[in-house]
């Protein structure tokens, strides 16, 4: 009986173990993915050519961009991709936000300032590979079609 009693008190204090634990190392709050591997950090600001990455510590490194595989901030995913003009690879990676994935497809958004107008693109990838644009050159149904298979209702103005 004592046995079953001390076995229950060590589950007990093993359990509590692992809750303080759990609040003890809470999720980070950003990462960045390199070459070299993962790196919780406070914050990170990427920009064209280098990301400024803040760590728990107050300390502050800078990782060139082309070493960013992908990375988290303030609980938006971000990959970087092959960025595609009127279905054609560019030669230009670029960081694009992750809405969904569903069915092995995914949904990002893309904000592309290299244009006339600033503006906000769509693009189906499939893994690293490029699926679709939804753009002016696609028939408006199928991309309402497209936004509500991944849970989304597309707006046109």
């Amino acid at each position: 009986m004592e046995d079953l009693v001390m076995k229950k008190a060590l589950l007990f204090v093993l359990t509590i173990g692992f809750c303080l634990a759990g609040i003890a190392n809470p999720p980070a709050d950003a990462w960045v993915i390199s070459k070299e591997g993962k790196l919780n950090c406070k914050q990170i600001h990427v920009g064209p050519y280098k990301a400024r990455v803040q760590l728990y510590d107050g300390s502050k490194i800078v990782l060139p961009v082309d070493q960013i595989n992908s990375y988290s901030q303030d609980g938006k995913l971000y990959n970087k991709l092959t960025l595609y003009i009127d279905g054609k690879p560019t030669n230009r990676m670029v960081f694009m936000e992750l809405l969904k994935s569903r069915g092995g497809s995914s949904l990002y958004k893309c904000f592309r300032i290299d244009t006339e107008t600033p503006h906000y693109c769509y693009y189906i990838y499939k893994g690293n590979q490029f699926c679709y644009a939804l753009d002016d050159s696609m028939d408006a149904k199928k991309i309402k079609d497209l936004f509500r298979y991944y849970g989304f209702k597309a707006i046109f103005d």
